[in-house]
């Protein structure tokens, strides 16, 4: 069974074995004569009747097992595990008994060929998303074709694949580019054939007994239904279903008999060709395999936020899921709530023992206090039942929380020294920061961030007036305004630097210091500090007129720097984060006498100085720090204590949490027309069948999917930290269809790449062995690159002209698909040059984000500047935020003309870096999001003609929000429109011209739409 971490414990219930219904079921696979089926249950294989009853587990390893598929004879069940770390497949009788690996390779398991020896399997790389190979019991593996799919099956026969491309599988409103077809390949012939080219998706096709029927899942605009179809007569189909609610899914169909099993939601169901009925498949455990979920843990000095009274003698911090608190001193720790509900925010009140923190409650963080000193009685602040608080702080004596209300986001209140009277204080304006209260109450600082243009402005509230004063505008990033302690001075980071602000104008020369008054007047001397000591004491006044001028930078260090504390009237303490180090600094007023004062070895969390103990405290690696500033030494504040939590009633926590913030993140407040309170009802009885986080994925994922909307997605937390080895790769393509007898050929050595230059590695040289491991004929490959990313790895090559070693270092998939990328677009280049004589360029947008949009740049005004047409290239751009900054490359028009005697005194038009010929911008179905907007924006202005294939129409502005258990999830916050206010979600881009390139273009690369491109360009510059 599954082993937990070294300080946690599992205590596992006592069961008499009572039978129970299992729940989230997945990858049904039945038997060839329909009697058998297998499905994963927590991460293991079990059997069942088709006629149901008690269900039998096959396997019992560490990791998951899943895709499990019965062998032509029904003997052998081949599935994928990776419970050595990796993922591979393995063979294992049907009855039970010990499962032995057949590959080691990453392959994902489809189906078995019928003469019992092969399976089909996939693979991706960066080129082909899914390759279909054949793989026999050996190990030996060949490539079938590089164009393939997700679900596939293999006919009876043994030569012909039915598989799915596309689709989105919680979305069964989907229409657009994205959606899920069906398709056939002709092994022999070497054939594609597209099924269904419809509105919706179609997907987890399987064949029928029949060889000319095929059964497979269809949306019909609400739910996947069960449907059948003749190969010769699709798209026409027959709906062996209509569910209301919850899809057909991972449909497997017994090869000889047309019986079904699928999945639907948190069951398994059947349908049998003999009675055309489709019926709940009924399950039953009679194993003692469910555990109470009650987790144990002795901690050791760990926390995940914290807070330090001012006083400095009380630590208040969560772990995990609760609040505890002990003395700065040391001493036992006090659990303070143990409801597990989560802790959001922490703030210690006025007198040093009360707290104020916000917990959530049916996923909504809502506002409690406790005194330290009677932790039985925690009070909900009634204030917060209808509010969502966001985060809080406490400043010269008062309380202020920020929070969100109905449809109105991070408003400002304010509170007494103890949390009491609280009362709304900023509410039209959208609060970004903490508010620092003067030490006289007079004036409270806040930093807005502006809607639409989402710059931060530094505003100022006066409680005597009720006024509301901006400061200073910048439209830019401004962060940790702090005032200064001479009254007349503050700060705040711009961009990253570290600015003065002068609240009231100084004189010239003010501080300059004149020595002789101290030898011909003393008296004076001390009546001038006497006078700016009072001045120092005295109320802080502001100075509005021309106080943006008054802005100094001070700190313009490599990096980040923020100011952390002001020590004095004349001194602060900041951080400097630059090259991943983190340097604790000191610097005056004007910026000078800046010296070192400590390096942190990692950066410093929730970072506080506390005067009382002249410490900064901080996290680390979930350790609460302490470093002394006068002594300059630096400790772990140590405490232990023993906690307990239950993962049930966490997972329905973050279930809540997901529920809510989604609902009240999501762009739409229509949630796309459906009606989100009733979705919530509608879920929420299903999480007490959540037994571990994958299937708080699934019911979150399926939830989420009821809005149909693009960029979202949720990311479970990992409860066992199961060790995973992933294959270093060599920055090249290989030959699986071709091999030689021993190794394997190299078909593509990346431009980049190492192999190629320097040492001189080219397509058809042999891969003979890899750190002196012989590389067999169609079989190891992968598994020798494991766990070597990074590493020194020797390969040994046959090449034209004898051998040769070379060693080079593992790459990452991220470092090898760069290299593919760079590689793919100068192909693109190249061919573009070649096809139009040189007269067209050609530039790849790789992202829509300011690297990319940079490089852009530079292409358009140095490679591409002397071309006749230019090709702007969107395909495969996954989106970001940059269409404005090309929009307005692209529209530049020329106001004047200039001359120069260096270039002859000829006149030019300026300004010189506009673009002032043909274009065209190319898309396809991989172009997402902002790459959807650029091209809409380049039609709707004229700019040139849009070729390709439609895009998919997934245009939100997205964010990431991580919930308290460490899982995530894709937040689809922002909307975009047309100036006709249609909706550009859903509503994908349709080229000027149309290009589908077929199967084999792509095999072959011969990119028919950039061919077309060229094409029509030629015609616009003749």
């Amino acid at each position: 069974m599954k082993f937990w971490s070294t300080f946690t414990i599992l205590i596992v219930m006592t069961f008499s074995l009572v039978a129970f219904e299992p729940h989230f079921m997945k990858h049904p696979a039945i038997s060839p004569d329909g009697e058998t089926i297998c499905f994963r249950y927590l991460d293991d294989l079990w059997l069942v009747p088709f006629s149901g009853g008690e269900a039998k587990r096959i396997t019992d390893s560490e990791g998951t097992n899943w895709n499990p598929v019965f062998s032509p004879d029904g003997k052998n069940i081949a599935f994928n595990s990776n419970r050595n770390g990796w993922t591979a497949i393995y063979l294992l009788p049907a009855e039970g008994g010990e499962a032995k690996p057949i590959s080691k390779e990453n392959f994902y398991l489809n189906d078995w060929f019928p003469k019992r020896k092969e399976l089909l399997v996939r693979r991706g790389d960066p080129h082909f998303r899914n390759r279909f190979f054949r793989l026999k019991l050996d190990g030996e593996f060949n490539e079938i074709t590089p164009f393939g799919g997700n679900d596939a099956t293999i006919s009876n026969r043994g030569n012909t694949i039915l598989f799915d491309r596309r689709g989105l599988r919680y979305r069964e409103a989907y229409q657009g580019s994205f959606n899920g077809d069906l398709w056939l390949y002709e092994i022999d012939d070497d054939k594609f054939s597209r099924l269904t080219k419809t509105d919706l998706t179609e997907n987890y096709p399987t064949f029928s007994q029949n060889p000319d029927q095929i059964f497979f899942a269809a949306s019909d605009g609400n739910v996947f239904q069960l449907c059948r179809a003749k190969i010769d007569e699709l798209p026409k189909k027959q709906f062996l279903t209509n569910f209301k609610t919850w899809s057909v899914r991972d449909i497997s169909c017994a090869k000889n008999t047309d019986r079904i099993v699928f999945e639907k939601f948190d069951e398994l169901w059947t349908w049998d060709s003999a009675t055309q009925k489709a019926e709940k498949l009924q399950i039953e455990i009679k194993q003692d395999i469910l555990d109470d979920h009650i987790t144990l843990e002795n901690v050791h000095n760990k926390a995940d936020k914290f807070r330090i009274s001012q006083d400095g003698k009380l630590i208040v911090f969560s772990y995990k899921f609760d609040l505890f608190a002990f003395p700065e001193k040391g001493d036992k720790v006090l659990q303070i709530t143990k409801n597990q509900l989560g802790i959001n925010d922490i703030v210690i009140l006025g007198d040093d023992r009360t707290i104020a923190f916000s917990s959530f409650v049916d996923g909504t963080p809502q506002l409690f206090r406790v005194d330290i000193r009677n932790v039985e009685n925690i009070e909900k602040l009634e204030w917060s039942e209808d509010k969502y608080i966001e985060f809080m702080n406490f400043s010269n004596g008062h309380l202020f929380i920020n929070y969100s209300e109905d449809d109105k986001y991070h408003k400002l209140a304010m509170a007494d020294s103890m949390g009491n009277e609280i009362k709304p204080l900023i509410t039209e304006k959208y609060v970004w920061s903490s508010l620092q209260l003067s030490p006289q109450k007079k004036y409270g600082f806040f930093i807005e961030l502006k809607e639409n243009i989402w710059s931060r402005h530094l505003n100022c509230y006066d409680f005597e007036q009720k006024e509301l004063y901006s400061l200073y505008d910048f439209n830019g990033y401004l962060s940790d305004f702090a005032l200064a302690k001479d009254g007349k001075t503050a700060f705040i980071s711009r961009e990253g630097n570290i600015y003065r602000i002068d609240l009231k104008a100084k004189e010239d020369f003010y501080d300059k210091e004149n020595h002789w008054q101290e030898i011909f007047a003393p008296e004076l001397n001390d009546k001038a500090q006497k006078k700016e000591n009072e001045q120092t004491s005295s109320p802080l006044e502001i100075d509005l007129k021309n106080i943006q001028e008054r802005l100094m930078p001070i700190v313009k260090r490599t990096g980040y720097n923020e100011v952390l504390h002001v020590i004095n009237d004349s001194t602060f303490y900041y951080l400097n984060t630059a090259d991943d180090k983190y340097t604790l600094r000191k610097t005056d007023y004007k910026g000078e006498n800046d010296e070192m004062i400590h390096t942190f070895a990692q950066r410093p969390e929730d970072i506080t100085f506390n005067p009382e103990n002249d410490a900064f405290y901080f996290l680390n690696n979930m350790q609460i720090s302490k470093f002394n500033v006068n002594q300059k030494s630096s400790e772990i504040v140590s405490f232990e204590f023993k906690y307990s939590y239950n993962k049930k009633a966490l997972n329905e926590n973050i279930f809540l949490q997901a529920w809510k913030y989604f609902g009240k993140n999501f762009y739409d407040p229509e949630m796309h027309g459906k009606d989100w309170k009733k979705i919530k009802k509608r879920f929420l009885k299903y999480v007490e069948y959540i037994e571990d986080p994958q299937i708080l994925d699934w019911i979150i994922e399926e939830m989420i999917g009821e809005v149909n909307a693009s960029h979202t997605g949720f990311y479970p937390r990992r409860d066992e930290q199961h060790k995973y080895f992933y294959s270093a790769y060599l920055g090249c393509e290989f030959d699986y269809q071709d091999f030689p007898e021993n190794g394997i050929r190299i078909k593509k050595v990346y431009n980049n790449s190492k192999l190629k230059n320097p040492n001189n590695i080219r397509a058809d040289d042999i891969l003979l062995s890899i750190d002196g491991i012989n590389v067999e004929k169609g079989k190891k490959l992968r598994q020798l690159l494991r766990d070597k990313i990074g590493d020194e790895i020797k390969l040994f090559f046959k090449i034209k002209d004898g051998y040769k070693t070379v060693t080079i270092k593992g790459l990452s998939y991220r470092e090898n698909y760069d290299l593919f990328y760079e590689n793919w677009v100068e192909e693109r280049r190249v061919k573009t040059e070649k096809l139009s004589k040189g007269k067209i360029g050609y530039v790849h947008i790789r992202r829509m984000n300011f690297s990319s949009y940079r490089k852009f740049y530079q292409e358009l005004f140095t490679k591409n500047l002397d071309k006749e047409a230019l090709i702007i290239d969107v395909r495969n751009n996954g989106g970001g935020y940059t269409h404005d900054l090309l929009i307005e490359i692209l529209t530049r028009k020329p106001y004047a003309l200039s001359s120069s005697r260096i270039f002859g005194a000829e006149t030019y038009k300026t300004p010189s870096e506009r673009i002032d010929k043909p274009m065209i911008v190319l898309i396809n179905e991989n172009s997402f999001s902002d790459a959807e907007i650029f091209p809409t924006l380049f039609q709707e202005l004229k700019l040139g003609k849009v070729v390709g294939m439609p895009t998919s129409g997934s245009v939100i502005g997205t964010g990431h929000i991580r919930f308290m258990d460490g899982s995530g999830m894709r937040m689809p916050s922002h909307g975009w429109f047309t100036l006709q206010k249609e909706n550009m979600e859903g509503s994908g881009v349709e080229p000027d011209i149309l290009v589908e390139p077929t199967p084999k273009q792509i095999i072959n690369d011969e990119d028919a739409q950039l061919q077309r491109a060229v094409e029509e360009l030629l015609q616009n510059i003749k």
